[in-house]
């Protein structure tokens, strides 16, 4: 994962002329109304995985919250003890227990996330 980048960065890469471009500029200036920036992430197929289970991982620490934190963390080492060696299974697996932790706690604190 990149550090966080300015939405700038992206504009720069497509090109308003054709229509391709201006397209994915229309739907990046909605974007740019809910969030301040990016991340890149690898394109290796466990993309998606990555992206999501960071992101989640990065509400945590915004969050602040100890015992969601530890709750997680026992989680993970459950899941990793658990799974078979390949890495899409796991990554799944692992993606099902922080989306339902992470639910239930944004359910049971009423809190608003950029999820």
């Amino acid at each position: 994962m990149s550090a966080s980048e300015d939405f700038k960065a992206l504009e720069k890469e497509y090109n308003a002329s054709d229509k391709e471009g201006a397209n994915f500029l229309k739907k990046l200036s909605v974007i740019k109304e809910k969030y301040s920036g990016f991340r890149r992430v690898r394109g290796d197929g466990s993309c998606f995985y990555r992206a999501y289970v960071f992101g989640l991982l990065e509400q945590l620490l915004v969050m602040g919250d100890k015992t969601l934190s530890q709750a997680v963390c026992k989680r993970v080492a459950e899941s990793y003890s658990t799974s078979d060696d390949d890495f899409v299974f796991a990554a799944r697996r692992l993606t099902h227990c922080l989306t339902d932790l992470f639910a239930f706690y944004v359910f049971a604190t009423n809190k608003q996330t950029n999820c």
